[in-house]
């Protein structure tokens, strides 16, 4: 059974992103959250969480797991879920530490509206922080 994960990210304002995540060959449907808050300048507190669904035929994974305590497998599946999802959050610190403001943004098709967007998010942040996000 071939494992072909959709993703559906929905992004509210700055700090708070919802990734679903369904997989429909073995009837998994998570959603992750991400809140990113800024605490002082070039630093950012992240919080993560999963919510999966209850997987109620854990036997469309592995014909064995019928056998397991449901509540136990559950458990089990949601901790291997989230540890995966820390590890490729984890992936992007690097990129994160060396991201530049760059005016005009290098765009890709389907991005959507970037400038409205930064227009937008320029009233969070101080006087002094927008000079330097104009500058960089």
């Amino acid at each position: 059974m071939m494992l072909l994960p959709e993703f559906t990210i929905h992004v509210h304002g700055l700090g708070y992103s919802l990734v679903e995540v369904h997989i429909a060959s073995y009837d998994v449907q998570t959603r992750l959250l991400v809140c990113a808050t800024p605490t002082v300048p070039g630093w950012i507190e992240l919080r993560l969480a999963l919510s999966i669904q209850e997987i109620t035929h854990p036997q469309r994974i592995h014909p064995l797991l019928w056998l397991v305590p449901r509540a136990l497998f559950n458990r089990f599946i949601a901790h291997l879920t989230f540890r995966g999802f820390i590890h490729d959050v984890q992936q992007d610190f690097e990129i994160w530490e060396h991201k530049r403001y760059i005016q005009p943004p290098a765009l890709a098709k389907g991005d959507g509206p970037i400038g409205k967007y930064r227009t937008w998010a320029r009233q969070f942040y101080s006087g002094h922080a927008q000079a330097t996000l104009q500058i960089i």
